[in-house]
């Protein structure tokens, strides 16, 4: 059984397409796959406000978006 997508992503082509690579390729435990999924959804969030709806703009986080959502 696959684990909870977070919601906040679960539309995001993009964010579906990762986490079935870390599901099926990678063999990634559920708490692996929702940590992550997590990670995403919060950094979407940082970079593009909380109001913002999926499918994100993924190419247009800079560098110094995620440096910054990292430190």
């Amino acid at each position: 059984m696959a684990p909870a997508t977070n919601p906040r992503t679960a539309e995001d082509p993009r964010v579906r397409r990762f986490e079935a690579n870390l599901l099926a390729e990678r063999g990634v435990s559920p708490n692996t796959w929702e940590g992550y999924s997590a990670d995403i959804a919060q950094f979407a969030a940082f970079v593009w406000g909380h109001d913002a709806a999926p499918p994100f703009p993924w190419g247009e986080a800079s560098d110094a978006a995620a440096r910054a959502f990292l430190s």
